[in-house]
């Protein structure tokens, strides 16, 4: 009897084409490889299957990712210590003026390297304010992450660009994509500015300098209860007892960082008064 001709029989959910039993990398059907069907026909012929790149789609898990590129949360995750995030938002003064305050922060320790007040931003105060942050930290970072707000035109990614920085605007109206900035912000409004009514744009600038010296100090949810500063306030000696802890207050008492009171001082003893 004549067998039917035409191609041989691939296997179903769990033959070699889908993985089922082979172990074959998972990563090859999802999303960190973008020609992972030629991947897979390319694994399956040293095995000794013959297979054409669109009978791997074919037969490919439905339950699979199969978009291209890696997700946002895994691509901020494998380039946090060279990605930087700004941001801007809006203050009121007491003579209901609006200020705008421009916060650039690092990723990777959550550190604000650069804040600027503002009552009229424009692109090119944007960027010299990136630029005066990668002078102060030292660093230049890889990527930078911002929203679509028109500020940051033409004008804001030559001046970056020209630094060696790759900008990433998000997408519309998802400002989960800047996460991190958006946290730092809610932070800066919660721990500082909804608490104090700002004068004028030299007292807004004072109390952001004085808040972020203590913000860079207090320890931080997202780095383990460790300080965006970090081996700069690491625990000093344990004192003796009988020390005390005072508390120093910061911002007219909103905050206080805590430390050790000097020891006092012991007066001699006679014997020490007549040698």
């Amino acid at each position: 009897m004549v067998g039917r001709g035409g191609r041989s029989r691939i296997g179903g959910r769990d033959g070699p084409v889908t993985g089922g039993d082979t172990g074959l990398d998972p990563a090859h059907y999802g999303i960190f490889a973008p020609n992972s069907q030629q991947i897979i026909a390319a694994e399956l012929a040293k095995l000794g299957y013959q297979i054409s790149p669109r009978t791997v789609a074919k037969y490919r898990p439905s339950d699979l990712d199969r978009q291209r590129g890696q997700r946002w949360t895994t691509f901020i995750r494998n380039h946090l210590h060279e990605t930087w995030a700004c941001d801007f938002f809006v203050l009121i003064t007491a003579r209901f003026r609006v200020l705008y305050v421009f916060v650039v922060l690092s990723l990777g320790r959550r550190t604000i390297v650069h804040a600027g007040v503002t009552d009229h931003p424009t692109a090119r105060w944007a960027a010299q304010r990136i630029a005066e942050a990668t002078s102060d930290a030292q660093q230049i970072p890889r990527f930078l992450v911002h929203d679509r707000d028109s500020i940051y035109g033409t004008d804001f990614h030559r001046r970056v660009r020209g630094l060696g920085t790759r900008l990433l605007a998000t997408p519309p109206r998802a400002p989960t994509f800047n996460a991190f900035g958006e946290r730092v912000i809610g932070t800066l409004r919660r721990d500082c500015f909804d608490h104090i009514i700002v004068k004028d744009q030299q007292h807004a600038e004072r109390v952001l300098h004085d808040y972020l010296a203590y913000y860079h100090g207090r320890p931080h949810r997202g780095l383990r209860m460790q300080s965006p500063d970090g081996a700069r306030h690491l625990p000093p000696p344990r004192p003796p007892n009988g020390t005390r802890i005072v508390g120093i207050p910061i911002l007219g008492g909103l905050h206080h960082r805590y430390g050790f009171a000097a020891a006092p001082r012991v007066p001699p003893s006679v014997e020490q008064r007549a040698a």
